[in-house]
């Protein structure tokens, strides 16, 4: 994430803008960036009223058909309450990602100047969940019942106030999700998609002698590419290198059995190096 940046110039007082010498006025020839430090502004609150006008048409005010126009206002996420999007939103982000109670969220809006009771802010979250976070879960559900393979896996939690049942007995969370879409084109094994893109390669010499094919290699770009690849995955040297376990990539053998290789490079380098050459 980037952070924005600000700068704070400190300019000379009217008093140190003069040569001590001989009393000439200083004129700017540069300026150096002393250090940079984290500033930290804590959050704040604000109540926004919505005001909306009213308008009339002063041809129609005096007949049997007076006209008045209101300008159109935001809906509300809650009626009649004080809940805004961005305040229930920091409610659940801190009880379900940061695991702060709502006991404890009620002593930091208490800090911030206003009182909000937790009984308040569970109602917050459990009428919001059903109005707006429900029909995204129905949908989801509707989504996983037409797929033909379905993952779930369940998860023991101790529920400590769950009506009719004592706060020892295990209940269970249970997480579900399809087997599509997913991205292809993030794996190298044999078991894509479309076999149509199918490609397969054979070893044309061991992978032992990785380090004498690069200090052999007369193309520079190739092996400052090949420096670039160590230098992301932290390799120190061409031996750590043909060490190196690097991802699963299939379809590689002279007799086209599927052999699978933990390969050191990524395919299309070794392709150019000449360690391998595609047969199918």
């Amino acid at each position: 994430m980037q952070l924005d940046r600000h700068a704070q110039v400190r300019f000379a007082s009217e008093k140190n803008s003069l040569n001590l010498q001989c009393g000439t006025e200083l004129r700017p020839v540069g300026k150096e960036t002393i250090r940079e430090e984290l500033e930290y502004i804590p959050a704040k609150l604000q109540i926004v009223r919505y005001v909306r006008m009213a308008y009339e048409c002063p041809k129609c005010k005096h007949t049997n058909h007076p006209y008045i126009q209101k300008a159109n206002t935001p809906t509300s996420l809650m009626n009649h309450s004080l809940a805004s999007p961005s305040s229930v939103a920091n409610v659940m982000y801190q009880k379900y990602v940061n695991s702060i109670p709502l006991y404890r969220q009620e002593k930091d809006w208490e800090q911030l100047g206003i009182s909000l009771s937790r009984a308040t802010m569970a109602n917050w979250v459990i009428r919001c969940s059903e109005d707006y976070l429900i029909p995204v879960t129905e949908h989801l559900r509707k989504e996983l019942l037409i797929r033909d393979i379905i993952h779930c896996d369940e998860t023991p939690i101790q529920v400590l106030k769950e009506e009719g049942k004592k706060p020892q007995t295990k209940s269970y969370m249970w997480l579900y999700r399809t087997g599509k879409p997913y991205s292809y084109d993030q794996r190298l094994l044999p078991y894509v998609e479309d076999f149509s893109k199918y490609k397969q390669y054979e070893l044309t010499d061991d992978l032992s002698k990785l380090k004498s094919y690069i200090t052999n290699c007369k193309d520079k770009d190739l092996v400052q590419d090949i420096q670039d690849y160590m230098s992301y995955k932290k390799i120190k040297s061409y031996d750590d290198l043909i060490a190196y376990k690097g991802e699963i990539a299939s379809g590689f053998g002279s007799t086209g059995g599927g052999i699978q290789y933990q390969l050191p490079l990524p395919v299309d380098i070794l392709e150019d190096l000449g360690l391998l050459k595609m047969i199918k």
